[in-house]
């Protein structure tokens, strides 16, 4: 299996487009309207029509005039729409700031200001975590106060285990987070992510100045740390596409100092996620252009070219956040029936948080979880149940490739 030409010539734009100083990319001399046209679709897919436009914007033709036009049409309404949220966020964090909290923003702009410029970085919404809050109690509360005063009401539709989502009448989402992440299906993971939070609550935030703002982020190697985990939790679940990959090569652009090498290492390992991380690193590597050298305390060999190929068809397959697809469920450890099962005892616990808490109900709470999901796939997804988990199954083993939570 190999890519595409197609898919070949967007990630060759892509990669100049990530550069101070992009190359004109040969093949864009040959460019025909049918290959215009994919690379134009697949920038929306991936969300990356920005660092595309500046990929092709060296190679004068017709078809590239045309896709620079479009993709300057398209943009333009978002990257308005990008400075007014990110004035919303610094809104939102002064206000609770003031009121007390200790917050700090997650992905977006704190990844965006690694880029030439923090435009090629799109961000959908705003997230927020409370460190200083660790359940939704009366003190989340207080800080939900302070996002109504700010004109954001309770998104009923958003809530989760781990945040809850806030909407105004414009259709601007923040959300609010009492931990870093959501429950993973691996228990090692989880018992290391507690310890993990718990250790961020006592250290202080570092400042990301973005355009005329400032906002409160993680330092060093935690930022780099839970970028990984966000990762990890799309590709567990619906999937991720190329921007997070651009996201890591942005992010060791530049060498990191050996402090923050030491300790990346040491959380990578005592997560069980260092193939993950050296998977996501030689993608960045054979695809995007980044520095092997700057990635290179990450490779150890363990991840084989073939492995990363079928990663990078995947990325392709999935889109931006893997919502293109809608036969896909949550990803399975394993290629295996009892990885499905597990799977699903972890979507019954979150269907019914309280109830599954007590033994004896899930006798009843699992035939309850399976008739939903049954119903889901026939209402919602439109897709048969055999379909979705035979894509469990395909993407299982994708993951016992990656030897996850092993190393």
């Amino acid at each position: 299996m190999s890519l595409t030409k197609n898919e070949t010539l967007f990630l060759n734009c892509i990669r100049e487009g990530l550069k101070d100083r992009p190359q004109v990319v040969e093949e864009l001399r040959h460019l025909d309207r049918d290959g215009a046209s994919y690379l134009f679709e697949e920038g929306k897919r991936q969300s990356l029509l920005p660092v595309l436009y500046e990929g092709i914007q060296g190679s004068v033709s017709e078809e590239t005039k045309e896709i620079l036009y479009m993709i300057s049409q398209y943009e333009r309404p978002r990257t308005l729409g990008m400075y007014h949220l990110y004035a919303e966020m610094n809104r939102a964090v002064e206000a609770l700031k003031t009121a007390g909290f200790c917050v700090c923003v997650l992905k977006g702009p704190t990844v965006g200001a690694f880029y030439p410029m923090v435009e090629y970085r799109k961000s959908g919404d705003i997230d927020l975590w409370l460190k200083d809050v660790k359940a939704f109690d009366e003190r989340f509360e207080k800080a939900a106060a302070v996002l109504n005063q700010l004109g954001y009401q309770k998104d009923e539709k958003m809530d989760s285990r781990y945040h809850i989502g806030f909407c105004n009448s414009k259709g601007l989402e923040i959300e609010l987070h009492i931990a870093l992440t959501g429950e993973f299906s691996n228990r090692h993971l989880n018992s290391v992510m507690k310890d993990y939070t718990e250790s961020l609550r006592g250290k202080d935030f570092a400042t990301v100045k973005v355009l005329s703002y400032e906002y409160p982020t993680l330092a060093g190697e935690d930022l780099i740390f839970y970028n990984l985990l966000h990762m990890l939790q799309h590709f567990t679940t619906k999937g991720f596409g190329w921007k997070f990959i651009c996201d890591w090569s942005m992010m060791f652009q530049k060498k990191r100092s050996s402090t923050e090498e030491v300790a990346l290492f040491h959380l990578l390992e005592d997560s069980h996620l260092l193939d993950f991380a050296e998977a996501v690193s030689l993608l960045a590597v054979d695809f995007l252009g980044l520095e092997k050298e700057n990635v290179a305390f990450l490779i150890s060999g363990e991840i084989t070219e073939d492995v990363v190929l079928n990663l990078a068809k995947e990325l392709f397959v999935a889109g931006e956040l893997g919502l293109n697809n809608k036969n896909r469920m949550l990803r399975p450890e394993r290629a295996h029936v009892f990885a499905l099962f597990k799977l699903f005892h972890l979507q019954m616990k979150k269907n019914y948080p309280k109830a599954s808490k007590v033994f004896l109900f899930w006798i009843v709470l699992w035939p309850a979880t399976l008739i939903r999901f049954i119903k889901n796939n026939h209402t919602i997804r439109k897709v048969s149940t055999k379909e979705v988990l035979q894509e469990a199954l395909n993407r299982g083993k994708t993951t016992e490739s990656l030897h996850l939570y092993r190393r």
